[in-house]
């Protein structure tokens, strides 16, 4: 009998410039974003709470402290406990417009040279980033069909090498702290 084959995670680093960059400025955008949402908490009396955000970075829930009322304009959705806004009422219809107005920015969107994510047989993959030392790196949870990579930008790598540069960005981290 054989063995089953099994899914390995495939990684990809990348020093080009423009990789560089749009990395760069997605994380200044997901720091401005983090300050408007902090703003926005504030003005309905959430400060501190956890946001939800989906895939598509729209935020779709906001920790709920049991033992403080619903805010105007919000509700307790019933399957995860997270306050919504209440579409019902018109505070509900501004908030929700408002949320739609806060997505959270996310790298990948306009990654050069790497999908955000691919189909992989029936398989809908995200990939992952990180910036480790002075390269960037992507890692998907298994292998993706390699002409959706540009790979005048990205090389693939060695799980081991991958590894190694996340252990080496960790020990620098705890140098540093």
């Amino acid at each position: 009998m054989s063995q089953p084959e099994i899914a390995t995670k495939t990684a990809y680093r990348t020093t080009h410039p423009d990789a560089l960059a749009a990395w760069r400025s997605a994380a200044d955008a997901r720091e401005e974003w983090g300050k408007q949402m902090d703003a926005f908490l504030a003005e309905h009396g959430l400060s501190g709470r956890t946001v939800w955000v989906s895939h598509s970075g729209r935020v779709f829930g906001i920790e709920h402290v049991h033992d403080t009322d619903v805010p105007e304009g919000w509700r307790i959705d019933s399957r995860t406990g997270h306050l919504m806004p209440r579409l019902a009422k018109k505070a509900g219809k501004l908030i929700d417009a408002r949320l739609d107005e806060l997505k959270q920015p996310d790298p990948r969107d306009a990654m050069p040279g790497m999908p955000k994510d691919c189909f992989v047989s029936l398989a809908l993959l995200t990939c992952g980033l990180a910036l480790l030392g002075e390269a960037l790196y992507a890692t998907w949870s298994r292998p993706i069909p390699e002409e959706q990579v540009d790979l005048t930008i990205w090389e693939r790598i060695k799980l081991s090498e991958y590894y190694a540069a996340w252990e080496a960005h960790e020990a620098e981290q705890e140098r540093q702290s």
